[in-house]
């Protein structure tokens, strides 16, 4: 019997979705010894559950950028993008949702 997909694909975004908040508690342990600042569980806790939404941004912003200086270096044309205020489109996206629910999908009207 093999295993699901779900469960190979979960166990190979498990780092990605890790990563960020051992990185707090890393943090804080090396802040604690070197420094002797001492965070609350609070604050930790915070940090942590804006770890991941923060690390998501970061990958979006940085591939946007990677994905453009490669195509200057090879002296290729992008596709055009439907430019958004907020990294990752998320007005776009936000609008995209409440069009879906009050009007036609499909039919919104994106202004430059």
């Amino acid at each position: 019997m093999s295993i699901p997909p779900g469960i190979t694909y979960s166990f190979q975004r498990l780092p990605h979705l890790l990563f960020p908040p051992l990185l707090i508690c890393f943090s804080n342990k090396l802040s604690g010894t070197y420094l002797g600042i001492d965070f609350s569980n609070c604050v930790l806790i915070c940090a942590s559950i804006v770890a991941l939404p923060l690390a998501l941004l970061v990958t979006v912003v940085y591939s946007d950028y990677a994905n453009n200086r490669d195509a200057a270096a090879l002296g290729a044309v992008l596709p055009p993008q439907v430019r958004d205020k907020w990294p990752g489109g998320l007005s776009l996206l936000s609008r995209f949702i409440d069009n879906f629910k009050r009007g036609y999908p499909g039919t919104l009207h994106v202004s430059s």
